[in-house]
């Protein structure tokens, strides 16, 4: 009885083995939207970690990350009618819109006329800005012109990104319409989206399960594409039915054919493993396995950036995780049952298979010598089973070597590079370090410390402006004249001032007090604009960043800070601390609103002292600025109270309405960064203060 119950785990844990293959084959497939389809990759590289949603990866279904842009096969003709199925999580967003591209402005883009306060009317054709080439098929670079923000072609022949709906999912939960589409009120019905749109000569008709609306004033004819906002979106099927009712395009994987493909790799498997347990302890290896199924039903997509995965496929987790278990256990049930020659063979199998995927996957070599380390393990096994002679000196040789070959492994694939900077207090360690001891300039794009500002010049008055990676982010636009401060300077277009950009990717206001603390009059400013709230409310850690700087502030430890520094050079043991922090519970907000209360009130009293006034600006954020209310509460407040000045820039974003002001959930395109240029610029001239 007990060797047929073995044979069974055996025949159970070789079908979870199968289906996970099938299902990480399935996950990581290239994914299409039909014949003729063409994604495109998001036009500036954003961390992953940013743009995850909370849908998991499933094989049955097409999704879209992260601003990403998929190019319809043909135009759309009046008469048309498109229909359109996707899941679309809370927060989550999918637009269809008029033109080429996403609707995204290029980093490069550059020239046009400011886009008006509020929203208003767009820069006539010819107004936008030209920039580089767009994604082409595939995303990558094509020959064709890039977007510009504009609704009409640029100077540099850029092409125009028109009149579109959006069906958000935010907390109104409403479709409504894009550019010149003015949409008769339509709520979103929970659930997946089911979306019919029939293009007319006035404009679009719209059916869904929660009614119908009319989006006139504008114009959806000619090229289009599909958009998500920051959230993942799941698109089952599109299709779009012209006059002689043929579908041209239509969703990935069926799910009835999906299910059966899963079904059969149990069916698969299992005979399998039926065929392979005639010894019952050749079973026991595959058990973990059998758990595989399971961990599918597991979104793992957050953890794995907790554990700085990030371009770990979550459909690979139930496949790798409890496979690492089986490959050891495999290693033991050979040292026990095979000679050692034949063992050592055997555990090296693995390595070979992955070793022989180089040419497809660029982290295979890495991968492969990971799997190598299976080959001392299983020496280590076989010695310690056996009692070989100098067991001990053949155990400790195994290890090392088992370590020196996970420690390469790592260092060759994108996991290891992920692990070359530890987070939490180290990080915030070496940005007080920049701040307090080194105080060093540098060269844009860089970060740790702002860009050298011009020596004060005579007759000039100076406007410093301060904040994070909205403000000046090495890693979103490779050209720091891009962002708001350059575009409050260039619309003032006066000779008498000059703004100068101080912000920092990552910054938050208990940095920008301590760089105002020690630089303030170094930088000479007659008015201090900040644009703040992002990094205070939604970076996170084991604690706040106060209590970070009094932990660096303390007397250090000499050796302990070396044996800290050298540890940290090693990524196994980065990866492993990593992952031992993922189970801890919710990390502390970086400042919360008491935090920014006092450093804000420091920096005010700090301006005040040398007579600078002082705009402070709450941080836009897409597509729902709820999180930010309290924040720009307390900027009012502060402002009141120190005869400053507060502009809650968030709700003024939610008014324009226009979701290409936005490159994710905070960060602006260049379209976005005129306008809150604009907005500034009223209000300090409303204030007299210009």
């Amino acid at each position: 009885m007990k060797g047929e119950s073995a044979r069974w785990v055996g025949v159970l844990g070789a079908a979870g083995l199968t289906f996970a293959a099938w299902w990480g084959w399935a996950g990581t497939r290239p994914e299409s939207l039909g014949p003729g389809w063409a994604a495109g990759a998001p036009p500036v590289e954003l961390a992953t970690a940013a743009l995850a949603g909370p849908l998991r990866s499933v094989p049955w279904a097409v999704e879209l990350r992260g601003l990403q842009a998929a190019q319809a096969p043909e135009p759309l003709v009046v008469g048309d009618s498109v229909r359109i199925t996707a899941t679309l999580p809370d927060g989550g967003s999918l637009m269809v819109r008029a033109g080429r591209s996403g609707g995204i402005a290029p980093p490069r883009a550059g020239g046009g006329p400011l886009p008006p306060p509020g929203g208003g009317p767009q820069p006539p054709p010819g107004g936008g800005a030209s920039g580089p080439p767009g994604p082409g098929p595939g995303g990558g670079r094509g020959p064709g012109p890039g977007p510009g923000p504009g609704p009409g072609p640029g100077p540099g022949g850029a092409q125009a990104t028109g009149d579109g709906v959006l069906f958000d999912r935010g907390p109104a939960g409403a479709v409504r319409g894009v550019g010149g589409f003015a949409c008769t009120p339509l709520p979103l019905p929970s659930g997946a989206l089911d979306a019919t749109l029939r293009i007319t000569a006035t404009g679009v008709d719209i059916v869904t399960a929660g009614g119908s609306s009319t989006c006139t004033g504008g114009r959806l004819a000619g090229p289009w594409v599909l958009r998500p906002g920051v959230e993942r979106v799941r698109v089952h099927t599109v299709e779009m039915l012209g006059p002689k009712a043929t579908p041209s395009a239509s969703g990935a994987v069926p799910w009835l054919r999906s299910r059966l493909a899963g079904a059969l790799a149990w069916v698969v498997g299992g005979a399998a493993g039926l065929l392979a347990a005639r010894r019952k302890s050749w079973g026991v290896p595959l058990l973990p396995m059998a758990l595989s199924p399971l961990l599918t039903l597991i979104p793992a997509e957050r953890w794995l950036e907790s554990v700085r995965l990030l371009s770990f496929p979550e459909a690979l987790v139930p496949l790798v995780f409890p496979g690492i278990v089986t490959l050891l256990l495999g290693a033991l049930a050979l040292a026990r049952h095979l000679p050692l020659r034949l063992a050592l063979v055997g555990s090296s199998l693995p390595a070979l298979s992955l070793l022989a995927c180089s040419l497809r996957f660029p982290d295979a070599p890495g991968w492969a010598l990971l799997a190598a380390a299976l080959v001392p393990l299983t020496g280590l096994f076989y010695a310690n089973v056996h009692q070989v002679r100098a067991v001990g000196l053949w155990s400790w040789g195994a290890l090392a070597l088992a370590g020196l070959m996970v420690e390469g492994g790592l260092r060759h694939t994108r996991a290891g590079s992920t692990w070359v900077h530890t987070a939490g207090y180290d990080r915030a360690a070496t940005e007080f370090r920049e701040l307090l001891e080194l105080r060093a300039y540098r060269e844009y794009p860089s970060e740790g410390f702002p860009v050298k500002p011009p020596e004060p010049r005579a007759g000039v008055r100076r406007i410093v402006a301060l904040g994070g990676s909205s403000t000046g982010g090495a890693y979103q636009m490779d050209d720091i004249d891009l962002f708001w401060p350059k575009a409050m300077e260039s619309a003032l277009a006066d000779p008498g001032w000059e703004v100068v950009n101080q912000g920092v990717g990552g910054w938050n206001t208990l940095h920008i007090r301590l760089y105002a603390e020690s630089q303030l009059e170094r930088l000479a400013p007659d008015l201090l604009v900040l644009y703040v709230g992002h990094n205070d409310i939604f970076s996170t850690g084991f604690a706040t960043h106060k209590q970070l700087l009094a932990q660096y502030q303390q007397p250090a430890n000499a050796t302990l800070s070396r044996t800290l520094a050298g540890l940290h050079g090693i990524r196994s043991y980065v990866g492993f601390s990593f992952l031992l922090k993922s189970w801890r519970s919710e990390a502390a907000v970086a400042v919360p609103l008491p935090d920014a209360r006092e450093n804000l009130s420091l920096l005010l009293d700090l301006a005040k002292k040398r007579n600078t006034r002082v705009l402070l600006m709450t941080e836009g954020l897409n597509p729902d600025p709820a999180p930010m209310r309290p924040y720009a509460a307390l900027l009012q407040e502060l402002a009141d109270a120190h005869g400053a000045r507060a502009l809650d820039a968030a709700a003024m974003f939610v008014a324009a309405g226009d979701p290409d002001d936005f490159l994710d959930d905070c960060h602006l395109t260049v379209k976005g960064h005129r306008r809150l240029a604009g907005w500034a610029l009223d209000d300090l001239r409303t204030a007299g203060w210009l």
